[in-house]
């Protein structure tokens, strides 16, 4: 697939590579923007056990955005996107089962979380929504547009955990802890670590420059690793979403996610940080030949999570993109 370089008026520099309906943008912002980050958002246990926190709702009329954490994350991870978004799309984000303050499920899979997602949309009886997933979400978020369009209105992933990465480092403990026997050693080496050590090499693993993560962020991080280590269920629920995660990414079932994606009727936003450790930035130019319509942004100096570390730029991006597909 060749690519060419396009200049505007601007001086932004565009890579448009040759697929139907998608192209690749070279995001010009390098520096995170400056904002008051948010408290964190209200929530409560709703239908079937699922967690759910909620912005206020300014307009009744208004598209609602649902938002997706990751293998490991959990609702607050959408925080500051959520409020930025606000007051033109009501946030909906809920922690998947076992995650959080979700409660578990028989089962932990990619499958298992789609289907909750699909249950609260459902549920919600709102009408299309903005869906929003980041890593194994992201996955998760492909499956649900493509199994159930009627329900999404637009979808972004967000270094979406999808199939064609080359094997690195960083993906060998999320492998692991798929295999019984191993992961129980896993977990014990884990819990040596102090709260503050395993945070800090989270935040190491998960941003471009983890020295941006405020004070009140990492406490917050901080708190949530102790209450989680307390739980019977968390580490079953991390190493069954890892292992299924992994089957779906790195062997022969990626087909599927692919083919998923492909399905897809929904207009199509993915966001590639340049620097992200899990997800490699290579696969941005297989999602541009694979949706339908769409646009796929390489963000520079960004890390796996753009939405925390940069929710200023993503939420500018999601709403340019929705003024070009959705008016």
């Amino acid at each position: 697939m060749r690519a060419r370089l396009s200049r505007g008026q601007d001086g932004s520099r565009t890579r448009v590579f040759n697929v139907p309906m998608a192209a690749i943008i070279e995001s010009t912002v390098v520096e995170p923007l400056a904002f008051t980050p948010f408290p964190a958002w209200p929530g409560q246990e709703e239908s079937r056990g699922i967690f759910v926190r909620r912005t206020p709702v300014l307009s009744e009329t208004a598209t609602r955005t649902v938002y997706v954490h990751g293998l490991g994350g959990s609702s607050p991870n959408w925080t500051d996107l959520m409020g930025l978004r606000m007051p033109s799309s009501p946030g909906i984000a809920l922690d998947l089962p076992g995650f959080g303050f979700s409660a578990p499920a028989s089962r932990h899979t990619l499958q298992a979380h789609a289907d909750a997602v699909i249950r609260l949309l459902d549920d919600e009886r709102c009408g299309p929504v903005d869906l929003v997933g980041n890593s194994m979400g992201g996955a998760a978020s492909v499956l649900v547009a493509a199994q159930r369009p009627d329900l999404v209105r637009t979808l972004t992933l967000l270094g979406p955990a999808l199939p064609g990465q080359p094997p690195r480092l960083a993906h060998l403990p999320i492998l692991l802890s798929g295999v019984p026997g191993v992961r129980d050693k896993m977990r014990e080496m884990t819990l040596r670590q102090t709260p503050s050590q395993r945070m800090q090499g989270l935040l190491d693993l998960i941003y471009y420059d983890s020295s941006c993560v405020t004070p009140e962020r990492r406490a917050e991080g901080i708190a949530e690793l102790q209450r989680r280590d307390e739980l019977p269920y968390t580490w079953t629920a991390f190493s069954e979403s890892a292992q299924s995660l992994g089957s779906a990414v790195l062997k022969r079932r990626g087909a599927q996610l692919w083919q998923a994606l492909q399905r897809v009727p929904a207009p199509v936003l993915a966001l590639f940080g340049a620097h992200d450790k899990l997800v490699h930035v290579g696969i941005a130019p297989k999602v541009a030949r694979r949706i339908q319509r769409g646009r796929v942004v390489v963000m520079p100096r960004m890390g796996h999570v753009p939405q925390m570390e940069d929710p200023v730029q993503v939420a500018d991006l999601m709403a340019a993109f929705e003024r070009e597909f959705v008016g």
